[in-house]
């Protein structure tokens, strides 16, 4: 059995928190924020803001033509609209 990592344990959580709250169940929905919150804690270690920029405009900039190019080479709309 494959171990979820804890940002995703987080992820769902979080989901599931924000779904309480919608079906007006706020207890419910403080218990899995709280939850959500154990599994995702902050890493310092990370790089913070520029780190996410740096590797943002890396992924802009050498990632996405190719992505775009297979768009558009399988002639697949929907993915050219996800790429737009």
């Amino acid at each position: 059995m494959k171990k979820i990592p804890k940002p995703v344990v987080s992820a769902i959580f979080s989901n599931l928190a924000k779904a309480a709250d919608k079906q007006d169940r706020p207890s419910e929905s403080a218990i899995l924020d709280k939850l959500s919150g154990e599994y995702w804690k902050p890493n310092p270690a990370a790089g913070g803001l520029n780190t996410f920029k740096v590797g943002l405009e890396k992924d802009l900039d050498e990632l996405y033509p190719g992505v775009n190019k297979t768009a558009v080479d399988v002639v697949d709309s929907g993915a050219q609209r996800c790429v737009k």
